[in-house]
Formats: structure tokens, sequence, C-alpha cells
């Protein structure tokens, strides 16, 4: 198995449990759940659900006043769509480097900016809105 593959595996039994879990009322483990499931979801290449799903995680984020995990899943969103659509993937970027700046992590900000120039992704991104 590859190693892709094996994380795919362990992510649906970890989401299975976390579903469980927050289905039984601990609520702790609701960010868990939604973020890994929607990173699952684009692992299987699933582009309309994981969106979705990354989308439910943010409205949790906002909904629990969480910018910190709010920005968290907006990065990832970027990450796990780069190799599947790059126009969604900026997007997710472009808005978490602002979500960043909003929250003074300038070195997180530098250090996303510098691997994204490093893959050729940071023209075209629009960050300055803060």
């Amino acid at each position: 198995a590859t190693k892709k593959r094996r994380y795919r595996i362990r992510a649906a039994t970890i989401c299975k449990r976390l579903k469980r879990y927050s289905k039984g009322g601990t609520i702790n483990c609701d960010p868990f759940y939604l973020l890994l499931n929607a990173e699952r979801l684009a692992m299987k290449k699933d582009i309309a659900r994981a969106e979705a799903a990354y989308e439910k995680a943010l409205s949790l984020g906002i909904e629990r006043a969480s910018p910190i995990y709010h920005v968290m899943v907006t990065e990832s969103a970027g990450w796990s769509f780069l190799d599947l659509d790059q126009k969604r993937a900026r997007r997710y970027f472009a808005s978490s480097i602002i979500q960043w700046k909003q929250v003074a992590a300038l070195g997180k900000v530098q250090h996303l900016e510098s691997k994204l120039r490093e893959l050729g992704l940071l023209d075209g991104i629009d960050s300055s809105h803060s």
C-alpha cells in the first residue's frame, strides 16, 4: 500500500470514530472531524464534496469565534486543492494569508509566502486585503 493510501485508510477510520464521538455530544471532536473529513475527501479527489466539507469546517470556525482554527482550515484547503484545482487553491491561500496577517502571525505569513513563491504560486494571489 502506498503512503497516501495508508493515510486515507487511517483517516477514514479516525473520521468514523470522531464522527461517532461528535454525534454523541463530544463537541470538542467536531473541528477535528470536519477538517480530517475534508482532507480525506480531497485525497479521494472528490472536489465538490471536499470543498463543501471545508466550507462546513470554516463555518464552525466562525460559529465558535475561533480565528486560528478558521485560518488553519483555510490554509489546509489550499494545500489539499493544490494538485486538484489551482484556482481554488490560490483562493484559499490568498484568504489564509490575509487571515494570518489579521491574527498577527507574520512569521507564518512569510513562511507561507516563501513556500508559495517556491511553487510558483505566489503570483496571482492577492493577499493585500487586511
